[in-house]
């Protein structure tokens, strides 16, 4: 049996958008990018219910996801940008992920900081996995 290259995946927040640029490791035909901000040390205050009054905290939760088809560009990479202006509460961190007919193939997450990429190990060498 061969080994699956899925390929290198990036991500960079950029203002209110998060460009992911996909570059296959083997024949790909279109797909879809997916996001999820998460958000850590989240409290809740419960007003109705069983637990009302009482105030929830979460250690992680997916504040919220996006998804877009992803485009192919000139140079064989496909890319997609992803809105993140009506997010509201701050993100520590996200979550990305290719799928193609809603199998995943990569997937690369990471800490929010400073602008910094989100990559599939490889990326900076342009390696694949």
């Amino acid at each position: 049996m061969r080994a699956s290259r899925p390929g290198v995946l990036e991500a960079r927040v950029n203002g209110g958008s998060v460009e992911v640029g996909f570059q296959p490791g083997e024949k790909f035909f279109g797909g879809s990018a997916h996001v999820a901000w998460l958000g850590f040390n989240i409290v809740s205050k419960v007003r109705a219910g069983e637990n009302s009054g009482r105030a929830l905290r979460h250690d992680f939760a997916v504040l919220r996801h996006s998804s877009a088809q992803l485009a192919a560009s000139d140079n064989g990479a496909w890319t997609a940008q992803l809105d993140a202006s009506q997010l509201g509460v701050k993100a520590g961190a996200l979550a990305v992920w290719i799928e193609a007919n809603g199998v995943p193939l990569q997937a690369a997450g990471g800490w929010l900081s400073a602008n910094a990429p989100l990559s599939t190990p490889g990326a900076d060498a342009k390696s694949r996995r």
